[in-house]
């Protein structure tokens, strides 16, 4: 389960310098921006109609460009973080006026709101092949951000401000009749470690989903005119199933933040003490030496409920604590630098087979 070349990859630290956020303009522009300072960098310049942005499970960046300001026709397309280079992976198909996106966390590909009449649509889009579908009709009609965070999909209208969002049916409902928003704000984003949603345009504001209030953070300098922000911290995400060890499901984190050219250290929890297991590393979580992913284990194995949810395409020998944990830390080459790869633990366990598995676990340095 080892090869050479990747991990050489993964190996001799050097340090590395993480940035803060990315984000797009109407007029074109990819910016990088400190959300602590306001900084603002102009990364590129490109084509117009930039009025979203968003992350997708293989950690692609998306918007949609206008090429033509007088036509009504939008374009796909992936954004390069380090460069903002873009390009249309689907030619000239016209999907809309998509006015924000989020990442289909479950589903796969991405959920955008396009704007219709009398309200605007939900539609979810195949990345890999363009596909749209149209979910439905929602309840708003000004909606200029869309987020999916564990707890929920929210979305922000410029009218009414922070919106409760149905995935599934597109109904969108405000919780929070009373709340006066500040006016004009364009996207909505979602740490991805501590899981906060802050929303703004040519500032950041810290949206508090239990009450719809905002805080303002930072004002941008400049001022610009940001459709789409991502923030481009370190990630980690699960995903597929877990099957229970002796003591019970068991758990994988990442600690942060975690930076190309140093340790990256994960810990899962809940193990039997005193026992091993390993970790598994893969650059993929959808196939693995031809076979599609997940991969049930227990024909092969004799397990109970466990996948294989991630490439193995090396491993690491992993020894539980006292406590139950199981810590492995990996040296990373700053070649790693906003790579996403996969993590999953193993752990021999008194149960059938005498394996237990986590789920699986997207890993990405800061950038």
């Amino acid at each position: 389960m080892r090869n050479a070349s990747l991990l050489s990859l993964l190996l001799a630290a050097v340090p590395a310098v993480a940035q803060d956020a990315i984000g797009v303009t109407f007029a074109g522009a990819v910016l990088r921006l400190d959300t602590t300072t306001g900084a603002v960098t102009v990364l590129a310049n490109g084509t117009p109609g930039k009025n979203c942005l968003t992350f997708t499970n293989d950690n692609r960046l998306w918007t949609v460009v206008r090429p033509n300001p007088t036509s009504a026709v939008w374009h796909l397309a992936v954004i390069d973080p380090f460069t903002g280079a873009e390009s249309l992976p689907f030619g000239t198909q016209n999907v809309g006026d998509l006015r924000a996106m989020c990442i289909g966390r479950f589903a796969g590909g991405l959920f955008a709101i396009r704007d219709a009449s009398p309200t605007d649509q939900l539609v979810h889009i195949d990345t890999d092949t363009g596909v749209l579908t149209v979910v439905g009709a929602t309840n708003h009609s000004a909606i200029q951000g869309l987020e999916d965070p564990f707890g929920g999909a929210k979305a922000w209208d410029v009218n009414a401000g922070m919106l409760q969002c149905n995935l599934d049916t597109a109904q969108t409902n405000d919780p929070f009749l009373t709340v006066i928003d500040p006016t004009g704000l364009q996207y909505m984003a979602r740490h991805p470690i501590t899981n906060e949603r802050y929303v703004g345009r040519g500032s950041l504001f810290r949206l508090n989903t239990s009450n719809g209030q905002t805080t303002l953070v930072v004002n941008f300098t400049g001022n610009p005119d940001v459709r789409g922000l991502e923030f481009t911290t370190s990630r980690d995400e699960r995903f597929g199933a877990h099957c229970s060890g002796a003591n019970g499901a068991m758990f994988i984190a990442l600690t942060h933040p975690f930076l190309a050219g140093q340790s990256m250290t994960v810990t899962s929890h809940n193990h039997t003490a005193g026992t091993v297991g390993l970790q598994i590393v893969g650059f993929s979580e959808r196939f693995f030496s031809g076979n599609p992913l997940p991969l049930a284990l227990d024909p092969l194995v004799g397990t109970v409920g466990c996948f294989l949810n991630v490439s193995a395409d090396f491993s690491m020998l992993g020894l539980v604590d006292a406590s139950g944990l199981m810590t492995v830390n990996l040296l990373t080459s700053p070649a790693i630098a906003f790579l996403q790869f996969y993590v999953q633990h193993m752990a021999i366990e008194a149960v059938p087979g005498g394996l237990a598995f986590t789920q699986g676990m997207r890993v990405r340095s800061a950038l």
